[in-house]
């Protein structure tokens, strides 16, 4: 098995343990009603997250990375798969563990915390985990520091190559002709039939 073979091995084991954090994410929106409980499930989330980061960062990981572009014979997707894998693998290894794991516990947590304000129309209760929230976001974006503004700099983890001035650049030319179009809809007489939200629906013919 040459270094490639290795790291694709290797990058699928990591994604099913992506598939485990993304069930347990679902699960926490859809399942989880009780607020006492989402605690644990942060706690869950942010191990994942940390053996996750511990694989992605692993010593290993460089090394095969090195030998893979060693390779004059990879095909399109074996370049394209180690283009990928290097640039996860290079922006990993900025990231002290413990700011990821806090990153990904926090995450959870204000999931409960947004909720709750919503349903008691009070932002208080989400304000203090949001401010938090932020400010672990600042210190990703200036651990990693891939362009000149933090915003950007996240954008990019998304959206590879977007920046800020990317989007605002085909934004702003449509912003004025959108908000008028929104004032025209809200002062139409006309209204759309939108029953079909407040209908009940038989829960088992949904799986």
């Amino acid at each position: 098995m040459n270094a490639i073979e290795e790291l694709t091995e290797f990058f699928a084991e990591i994604m099913k343990l992506n598939y485990i954090q993304a069930a347990l994410n679902w699960d926490l929106e859809v399942n989880m009603q009780n607020y006492k409980s989402v605690e644990g499930r942060s706690k869950q989330v942010a191990l994942l997250e940390k053996l996750i980061h511990k694989r992605v960062t692993a010593e290993k990981v460089g090394k095969l990375i090195r030998e893979a572009e060693k390779l004059s014979n990879l095909n399109e997707i074996e370049k394209a798969m180690l283009r990928e894998v290097t640039r996860e693998y290079d922006l990993a290894t900025k990231l002290p563990e413990k700011l990821v794991t806090e990153i990904a516990e926090t995450s959870i947590l204000g999931s409960k915390e947004w909720r709750e304000a919503r349903e008691k129309s009070d932002f208080s209760i989400f304000e203090k985990i949001l401010e938090k929230t932020v400010e672990l976001q600042k210190e990703k974006a200036e651990k990693l520091e891939t362009h000149r503004d933090l915003y950007s700099t996240l954008i990019d983890l998304y959206e590879p190559g977007a920046t800020y001035d990317w989007i605002a650049n085909i934004f702003n030319p449509i912003k004025p002709k959108l908000i008028n179009f929104v004032k025209k809809l809200n002062s139409s007489p006309n209204r759309p039939d939108d029953s079909i939200f407040s209908k009940q629906y038989d829960q088992d013919k949904q799986y």
